[in-house]
Order: structure tokens, then C-alpha cells, then sequence
């Protein structure tokens, strides 16, 4: 019960950046129409977007209520998908500290690089076991 009530108040932390981004950009084109154009409207699809996932992750992380198909706050194509994007970012971070010159976002990177790998052996793991059962 406090894992369910921990996680779905770091989900609640991390919508919270873009849902704020997103009540910014409609206040500003509500006092300045003129300010919309194509970044005001890439800003409100994506943080829009993102602050629905998180809300929704929010919402089965809170009541325990998950995919009706298998019962996890995602489906495996997802989790797969941010589990690579997370790579990604890692080794973005890490070519970024190798181009500054400085240690700590490389070890940092590598650190989310290990990660992402523990997470995506734990996925595989996850769907064999899944297979197998079946």
C-alpha cells in the first residue's frame, strides 16, 4: 500500500512540470492570441500530452487499477519505448559531459545507463516469464 501511495506521488511530482508548462502557455495565449503559432502549439500538444500519461500512471499507481489485459500501468511496447529513451538521454548526457570536459554527467549517464539496462533485462525477464505462464 505506501510503495502504491510512494509511486504515485513521484508520478504526481513528475506531471507536475508539465502540467505547470501547460497552464502557462494557455495563460499567455489567453492574454496574447497573438503569440500562438506553431512552437505554442508543439508546447501545448506535448506537454498536454505528457500531463495526461502522467495523470493516468498517477491514477493506477494510487488505486492499484491497471491495464485490464494484464494489470500494468503500461503495455509492454511503452515501457520498452521509455525504457530506450532513457538510454538515450543516458548517452546524450554522457556525450555532453565528455564535450564539457566535466566527470559528473558521465558518471551520471553511465549510471542511467546501467539502469536502463537493469530495466530493460527486468522487462524481458517479465515477458518470458509472462509466455511461459501462458
Amino acid at each position: 500500500m505506501l510503495s502504491r501511495w510512494l509511486s504515485g506521488a513521484i508520478l504526481c511530482f513528475f506531471g507536475f512540470i508539465p502540467a505547470w508548462v501547460l497552464i502557462q502557455v494557455i495563460i499567455t495565449l489567453l492574454n496574447e492570441p497573438s503569440k500562438f503559432d506553431l512552437t505554442a502549439l508543439l508546447v501545448l500538444l506535448g506537454a498536454g500530452a505528457l500531463a495526461y500519461f502522467f495523470a493516468l500512471l498517477a491514477y493506477r499507481a494510487f488505486t492499484g487499477r491497471g491495464r485490464r489485459q494484464d494489470g500494468g500501468l503500461l503495455p509492454p511496447w511503452a515501457m520498452i519505448g521509455f525504457i530506450y529513451a532513457f538510454g538515450i538521454m543516458a548517452v546524450c548526457i554522457i556525450i555532453f559531459g565528455l564535450f564539457k570536459n566535466e566527470w559528473r554527467p558521465v558518471i551520471g549517464g553511465i549510471a542511467y545507463l546501467v539502469l536502463a539496462r537493469g530495466a530493460l533485462l527486468m522487462q524481458r525477464k517479465s515477458r518470458s516469464d509472462a509466455n511461459h505462464d501462458a
